[in-house]
């Protein structure tokens, strides 16, 4: 594996994570306002001093933003849709085998019936990593939203089929849904950008292990209220089978509040879920924004205790470092937008003065030639005359 241990990748937006076995986090292709990117990085989440750490594989990953990617239990990541720089849309499949001697991206050849090309459509496959589920995003081709659900069939990693499932009923048309798979086979959804760009906030699930299997929307009970709409958030399964949603941006802007689905795994085989709930995690206090927080910190009255405690205050931690550099972000790129609109403006004036001094130019040059024009006339003329009349 060739690599590099530089500073941390570059900010980007609309890039995709995946966590490995062996306890690397790698990041793939995204956007920074202006660049896409079609790089990839890692970093060593249990490493006591991890740092950055940059892979070039031996073949070329097609740059995207927009995408989706999971990772198997093997360590290959798959990487589905998106669009590259010019805004060109894929449809395409690409995997690498990340704990690979040499990696290289390989664009694979599925047969069967694939999805169209798509953007921030939902993904997600769980520890037996036999199926890539692919579901709804935005279709650009018909400028449309989508509620289609596909799979990757990866019991043959090598020679991988799609498979489109089909339900008598569907949620609503969706993009940017935060989805999870447990290993019961229960493939869930929540909320996404749908048709008219309107935030939603519902839940649903489908059990991919029954004989026919359909969709089901889920009404948990609420112990606390229920998430707002939203979308760009992020969604992570436990251990111990709870649905972790954070983040992303609703109605009243960036959100940086925690819910937890309780009882998703319940009554695997069932069409209907009787048993789960809905909690929110609540701060105790706000740190302060230059606090970095730390395991040690109690930021979050948890109602479980001890090491699945600990657990969720890491991962908790993890999300507000990672909805406080989501900010950062989103400044800069707003700053960044603002400079290229004053650039637009000043080169927008710039042009109709240049524009101007251009015309005025051309009219005395149009002017300037008529007049030698006439006078070569003229002088041709009396040349004329002196000829024909010599004294």
């Amino acid at each position: 594996m060739s690599s590099l241990f530089l500073c941390p990748p570059s900010a980007r937006y609309s890039h995709t994570a995946v966590m490995t076995p062996a306890g690397r986090m790698w990041i793939c292709g995204g956007w920074d306002g202006s660049s896409t990117y079609g790089d990839l990085w890692y970093i060593d989440v249990e490493d006591p001093s991890p740092s950055w750490s940059q892979v070039y594989p031996s073949s070329g990953f097609m740059e995207r933003r927009e995408h989706v990617a999971v990772i198997t239990p093997t360590g290959r990541m798959w990487v589905f849709g998106g669009k590259d720089g010019t805004g060109a849309s894929y449809d395409s499949l690409q995997y690498i085998d990340l704990e690979a001697a040499s990696p290289q991206w390989i664009t694979a050849s599925p047969g069967g019936n694939r999805p169209p090309a798509l953007l921030k459509p939902s993904a997600a496959t769980n520890d037996a990593g036999l199926q890539m589920m692919i579901f709804g995003g935005y279709d650009p081709s018909l400028d449309t939203f989508k509620n289609e659900l596909f799979y990757v069939d990866l019991q043959d990693q090598d020679n991988p089929s799609w498979n489109q499932v089909s339900t008598t009923r569907s949620p609503p048309k969706r993009a940017d849904a935060a989805a999870v798979m447990t290993n019961e086979g229960r493939f869930w959804i929540f909320g996404g950008n749908g048709d008219g760009y309107i935030r939603i906030d519902d839940v649903w699930f489908i059990n991919m292990k029954a004989g026919t299997p359909n969709w089901v929307e889920v009404l948990p009970i609420t112990v606390s209220g229920s998430p707002s709409a939203r979308q760009y958030h992020s969604g992570l399964l436990t251990q111990q089978g709870d649905i972790f949603f954070s983040g992303g941006k609703g109605d009243p802007g960036v959100l940086t509040d925690v819910w937890y689905l309780v009882g998703v795994a319940a009554n695997a085989t069932a069409a209907t879920t009787t048993s789960a709930s809905l909690h929110r995690l609540r701060p105790k206090s706000k740190p302060e924004v230059s606090q970095k927080p730390t395991e040690e910190m109690d930021l979050f009255d948890i109602p479980p205790a001890g090491d699945y405690a600990k657990g969720i205050q890491k991962i908790l931690n993890s999300f507000l470092k990672a909805e406080a550099r989501t900010r950062k972000v989103e400044e800069a790129r707003e700053e960044t937008d603002a400079k290229l609109e004053e650039f637009h403006r000043c080169l927008k004036e710039w042009h109709l003065k240049e524009r101007s001094r251009h015309h005025d130019k051309v009219a005395r040059f149009n002017l300037e030639l008529e007049e030698q024009h006439k006078i070569k006339d003229e002088a041709f003329q009396e040349m004329k005359a002196a000829i024909a009349e010599p004294h």
